[in-house]
């Protein structure tokens, strides 16, 4: 599994995080067009709700992902995961924070595994700017992590048997 992160210091398109409570903030700061966009396309900010807005040389600008309010009686943290399947190919950052940056990453992460075992394997071609204060390279491993084992338990039992998985144990030990 590839990264799913970018170095910071590549161009990116800013994710805003939004809820019930900061919409009217941030749709206020919203350039009058992308504001009028959001309205005509009845953008809510509803948790998992998702809005890219176009730049004036129809590029994205901005995307806007509704998420649960601080005071919610539940929040997922991991909402954030979804991204990389609603996102066009390009390079993220996070313009505001999530309720946790650290875990929206390793969602973000996450949120990039495919199985491709049988088929082609069609990733999706997204990478993210890793929010400040959080290492990249931690996560990625905990998304390789995960990863691994969601190849072995996706495999079929007719291809992951005995001897298929402690070859993949042989490997991993070999590896590390």
């Amino acid at each position: 599994m590839s990264s799913a992160f970018e170095t910071a210091g590549a161009a990116s398109v800013p994710i805003t995080f939004v809820t019930r409570t900061n919409w009217d903030a941030i749709s206020s700061e919203l350039p009058a067009p992308a504001r009028q966009f959001a309205e005509a396309n009845g953008f809510a900010p509803k948790p998992g709700k998702y809005l890219a807005l176009p730049a004036p040389d129809c590029t994205i600008a901005q995307v806007l992902f509704g998420l649960e309010d601080d005071g919610a009686k539940s929040r997922d943290l991991f909402r954030p995961g979804s991204l990389p399947s609603l996102l066009p190919p390009g390079v993220y950052r996070f313009a505001n924070a999530p309720h946790d940056a650290r875990l929206a990453a390793l969602a973000f992460a996450l949120g990039c595994y495919r199985f491709g075992r049988y088929r082609k394997n069609e990733v999706p071609d997204v990478r993210l700017v890793p929010p400040e204060g959080v290492d990249a390279t931690d996560i990625s491993r905990m998304a390789e992590a995960a990863a691994l084992a969601r190849d072995l338990i996706n495999t079929p039992s007719n291809d992951m048997g005995p001897e298929e998985l402690a070859d993949a144990a042989r490997q991993l030990a070999t590896r590390y």
